[in-house]
């Protein structure tokens, strides 16, 4: 690229000692020049489009759904507000993982148990939750904490801000809460002791799955789980020891 300057009436140079041409034909020269050097280059911009933490639950079980039955008080619809209260900051392959692996460890415990029924939907929760927090969280199973007051208990989940997946530990806490919170019966009596302070029936969704997380604590399951239910659950335990090792 070479430049030309000139020579005004006075003798002088127009022009600067940078090389910029000070006249406007010159100058509109160059950045034509410029322009069309510049459209050699080929630039393509492609947006990465931002993360969907809301996808629908359909998608995430993929069909999975269909190895479970709507027999008992768990209907499809709990188990979306698994996703969408529990999950819903949890990035998608997160998601995808849980599900992948309860798949695996679901089809070992029919193969190996030669199963030939479909559990409810309430089996699905408790695998969930199984998966969640022994796989995801590497946490052992979710603790119960309960309100003497408002006689209320959910499911509850401490000293989770150290795991990368959980974006904001106090939105899942509560959604996993808020999921999960169901009534209870106060049955303490003064005048002797009592093995089981309280008791529970499983009326709603949310106390029929915590049924099966109460092993450890003071409280009895005066609820009327199907045998199949239980004995599913207890063989998918089984295989989850193996499996989540």
């Amino acid at each position: 690229i070479s430049f030309a300057t000139q020579k005004d009436k006075n003798n002088n140079i127009r022009g600067d000692l940078t090389g910029l041409i000070v006249e406007e034909k010159c100058r509109k020269k160059t950045n034509e020049f410029s322009n069309y050097y510049l459209q050699k280059f080929i630039q393509m911009v492609i947006p990465v489009p931002k993360e969907k933490l809301d996808l629908p639950m359909v998608s995430i079980l993929n069909g999975f759904e269909k190895e479970f039955c709507s027999k008992g008080i768990v209907t499809l619809d709990y188990v979306e507000k698994f996703f969408n209260m529990v999950m819903i900051d949890f990035p998608i392959r997160i998601k995808e993982e849980l599900v992948e692996k309860i798949k695996i460890i679901h089809q070992l415990t029919l193969e190996k148990n030669n199963i030939k029924y479909k559990p409810s939907y309430g089996v699905l929760c408790v695998e969930l939750l199984e998966v969640l927090f022994k796989c995801i969280l590497n946490r052992s199973i979710p603790s119960i904490d309960f309100n003497d007051e408002k006689t209320l208990f959910w499911f509850e989940c401490k000293n989770t801000q150290d795991i990368p997946c959980i974006r904001e530990y106090n939105r899942f806490h509560d959604g996993l809460k808020h999921w999960s919170v169901s009534d209870m019966v106060y049955k303490q009596k003064k005048s002797r002791p009592v093995i089981y302070p309280y008791s529970f029936k499983s009326n709603t969704p949310a106390a029929f799955v915590k049924a099966f997380f109460l092993s450890s604590l003071p409280i009895s399951n005066t609820a009327r789980i199907p045998q199949n239910d239980v004995d599913f659950v207890d063989n998918f335990r089984e295989i989850c020891k193996l499996f989540l090792k």
